[in-house]
C-alpha cells in the first residue's frame, strides 16, 4: 500500500523525482540494502531528461521499491530527516522527537524504513548538516545531488507545507552545537584549551544566486536570453517585462475596455551602485523600440506627486512607462510626511483615472495605465520603502535582487528594435482556480504576488500572439511568484518611526542576509554597510545595544576586534559569543537556481 497521494502538490509537480530500487549486499545480509536510483540525475543535462513529476511516474512506470526527491536548492524547501527515533512495529516515538516535530509543524511522514521521519518546510539554509551519528540531518540543497526517499505515509495530520525560515536556522545551529548526536566542532574549554578564533564573515564572501531561468516566457524569454544576456535575471527579466506591458494594447468588449487583465507593473531591481540596474531597464527599452523616446514613456525627477500628475494628465487613458531619473527620490518623497505620492501610485496600481486635491484645493486627474520601473541601492531599500510605504505600496512592486558576486561592465546596446506585434490578452476562467490553488498551497505566496504572475503571464501571452491566456501557460509565472516569495523574506520594508527603530532593522536585515548562520562581523564593517552614519551620532550604538538587551544578537569579540552576530539562544555562549567555523562563501538565505550563464558572467 501507498500514500503517495498525500505528498502535497508544491512536491508532487515539478519534475524532480525519480524511482529507486535495493540492492542488498550479499556479504553483509544484515546490512540495510542500499538504495539505487533508477535513472541518472548527476548533471543538469541528466536531469532535464530522466526526472521528471511524481504524478507522471506513478501513471506511465511500472512500479519499483519507492520513490526519490532531487533536493532543488532552486525550490527554496529545507527537508530534516530524523533518524531512529520510532519503534516500527508499535508506533512509538522518543519524546525529543515528538517536540522537534510539534515545534516545527510542517509536513511530516514516517520515513521508508519505519523508524524515522522526514519533515519539510519552507526556508533557505547557508550549509546543510549531516554527520554521523548524529539523529538529525538537514537538507536545503547545500550537499551536491542529494536525493529524498519519499512515502507520502504523513504523521498525526502534518499534512502541509509551511513557512519555517526561522526555525530550520535554529535547529541547524542546535544540530551543529551537537543537541542531537555530535558537534560539528568539538572544543572543550574546560580544560583551559581556548576555542578556535572564528572566521569573520567579509561583504566580498556573501554569495547571492540569481533569479531562475525557469521564468522565462515564449518570445520576451527569448529576446531576454539572446540581448540581455550581460544582465543578472534578476535585473533583466523584470525590466523586460514591465516595459513591454506597457506596449499591450487592452482588449475591447463590446465597445469596453476590458479589465479582465491589467499588464502596467511595478518594477524594482535592488543591488549595489553600479551593477547596473538602470543599464538593464534601458537596454529592455532599447529591445523594445522605446529607447532613448517613445510616446509610452515618461522620464525624469519630480519632486512631487502634484508635478508628476501635471505632467500626465494631458494623455487620456492611454498607457505610460514612468522611468524616474532614481526611484529612490520619488520613494524619498514618499516617505514625506502628507506626501500624496502613495496614495497615487497605490491607486494607480489598479485603477487609470486617480482624481487628487492639490495645495489650496486644486484639483489634479492622472488619467492613464500605469507602470513604473527604476532601481534602488540595496543598503537604502529598506529606509527607502519604509513607514509610509508598508500600507501598500511595497507590495505593489516586484522585485529582482542583484546576484552577488557579480561585476557589471558596460557595453554599447545594440539599438536594432526586436519585429513585435503584440496582442490584446483575455483570461480563460479556470486561471483564477489556478491562482487560488497557488495562494493555498505555497507558503508566503499572496494574492498580491499571485496577481503579480498573472500579470506577467498576460504581457508574455501577448508578445505570443496569444489571445487567451490558459491554465497550461502559467508554470514560468509560478517559478516568477515563487522567487518573489523568497526575495520578500529579504527585501522589507523598515517600518521603523525613527532614527533608532530603523537602524535596527537595518542592522538585523543586513545579519539575516548576509550573515544568516551566525558568522561575526565586526561592528566597522556593520556601520559602512548599513550607512548608519546618515542616522546621527550615537544611534548605532543604542541600537546595537537594545538588540543585544532584547537577545536578537550577539555583542563580542574576535581577538580586540567588537564583532555582531545574529543570536542564537540555543548555542551556549563562551566568552561573549560562540561561533562555529565556516571555510566557504557564506550563502544569502534566498535561493533561485545558479546556471552557466551566471557563472559566466561572475566576476570571481
Amino acid at each position: 500500500m501507498t500514500f503517495y497521494n498525500n505528498i502535497p502538490e508544491e512536491l508532487r509537480k515539478p519534475a524532480l523525482w525519480l524511482q529507486y530500487y535495493l540492492s542488498p549486499d550479499p556479504k553483509k545480509p544484515d546490512k540495510k540494502p542500499r538504495k539505487h536510483p533508477c535513472v541518472k540525475y548527476a548533471t543538469p543535462e541528466a536531469r532535464a531528461a530522466n526526472l521528471r513529476s511524481l504524478d507522471y511516474l506513478l501513471e506511465n512506470r511500472p512500479p519499483q521499491k519507492g520513490m526519490q526527491r532531487y533536493v532543488d536548492k532552486a525550490e527554496g524547501f529545507t527537508y530534516i530527516d530524523i533518524d531512529r527515533v520510532r519503534e516500527p512495529e508499535t508506533g512509538e516515538i522518543q519524546p525529543w522527537a515528538v517536540e522537534l516535530i510539534d515545534w516545527l509543524d510542517t509536513y511530516t511522514e514516517v520515513s521508508a524504513s519505519g523508524t524515522g521521519f522526514h519533515l519539510v518546510c519552507l526556508g533557505m539554509l547557508p550549509e546543510d548538516f549531516k554527520l554521523d551519528p548524529a539523529q538529525v540531518e538537514i537538507y536545503a540543497g547545500n550537499i551536491p545531488n542529494k536525493l529524498i526517499a519519499m512515502t507520502g505515509d504523513v504523521h498525526d495530520l502534518h499534512f502541509t507545507i509551511e513557512n519555517r525560515q526561522e526555525q530550520v536556522r535554529q535547529l541547524l545551529r542546535r544540530a551543529q552545537a551537537g543537541e542531537y548526536g555530535k558537534t560539528i566542532a568539538p572544543v572543550s574549554f574546560g580544560s583551559g584549551a581556548k576555542p578556535e578564533q572564528p572566521t569573520l564573515i567579509s561583504p566580498k564572501e556573501v554569495v547571492v544566486v540569481d533569479m531562475p531561468d525557469t521564468v522565462f516566457d515564449g518570445r520576451l524569454g527569448e529576446i531576454c536570453q539572446r540581448r540581455l544576456a550581460t544582465f543578472p535575471i534578476a535585473y533583466s527579466w523584470g525590466a523586460l517585462v514591465t516595459c513591454a506591458g506597457t506596449l499591450v494594447p487592452r482588449s475591447e468588449t463590446h465597445g469596453r475596455k476590458s479589465e479582465i487583465l491589467r499588464t502596467n507593473l511595478y518594477w524594482c531591481p535592488v543591488g549595489g551602485q553600479g551593477s547596473g540596474k538602470t543599464q538593464a531597464i534601458e537596454q529592455a527599452l532599447n529591445c523594445l523600440g522605446m529607447w532613448p523616446k517613445h510616446d509610452c514613456l515618461v522620464k525624469g525627477k519630480f519632486g512631487s506627486a502634484e508635478g508628476m500628475l501635471t505632467h500626465l494628465e494631458s494623455v487620456q487613458g492611454v498607457n505610460r512607462l514612468l522611468f524616474p531619473d532614481e526611484l529612490g527620490h520619488l520613494l524619498e518623497k514618499a516617505n514625506i510626511e502628507g506626501s500624496s505620492f502613495p496614495f497615487v501610485l497605490n491607486s494607480a496600481y489598479y485603477d487609470d483615472e486617480v482624481f487628487v486635491t492639490m495645495a489650496k484645493g486644486k484639483k489634479a486627474e492622472l488619467s492613464c495605465r500605469l507602470s513604473l520601473a527604476g532601481g534602488v541601492v540595496e543598503e537604502m531599500f529598506g529606509d527607502l520603502f519604509g513607514a509610509k510605504t508598508t500600507g501598500g505600496l511595497h507590495g505593489r512592486f516586484t522585485f529582482g535582487l542583484g546576484p552577488k558576486p557579480f561585476t557589471f561592465l558596460y557595453r554599447p546596446y545594440d539599438s536594432t528594435p526586436e519585429n513585435i506585434s503584440p496582442v490584446p490578452v483575455h483570461a480563460d476562467p479556470e486561471i483564477w482556480d489556478v491562482r487560488d490553488e497557488w495562494v493555498r498551497n505555497y507558503p508566503g505566496l499572496t494574492p498580491r504576488i499571485a496577481e503579480h504572475a498573472l500579470r506577467v503571464a498576460a504581457i508574455c501571452a501577448a508578445f505570443d500572439g496569444r489571445k487567451v491566456l490558459r491554465t497550461k501557460d502559467l508554470n514560468p509565472a509560478l517559478e516568477f511568484a515563487k522567487y518573489q516569495v523568497r526575495v520578500r523574506m529579504v527585501l522589507e520594508p523598515n517600518p521603523g518611526e525613527n532614527s533608532d527603530a530603523r537602524c535596527a532593522f537595518g542592522i538585523l536585515g543586513w545579519l539575516r542576509s548576509n550573515a544568516p548562520g551566525g558568522q561575526p562581523v565586526s561592528r566597522r564593517t556593520l556601520y559602512s554597510a548599513i550607512h548608519a552614519a546618515r542616522l546621527g551620532p550615537g544611534v548605532f550604538d543604542r541600537a546595537l545595544k537594545n538588540l543585544a538587551f532584547n537577545e536578537e544578537i550577539v555583542l563580542g569579540k574576535v581577538g580586540k576586534l567588537a564583532v555582531v552576530s545574529i543570536s542564537a539562544a540555543d548555542v551556549t555562549a563562551a566568552n561573549g559569543s560562540t561561533w562555529e567555523k565556516n571555510e566557504a562563501a557564506q550563502v544569502l538565505p534566498l535561493c533561485a537556481r545558479v546556471d552557466g550563464n551566471n557563472t559566466q558572467r561572475t566576476d570571481t
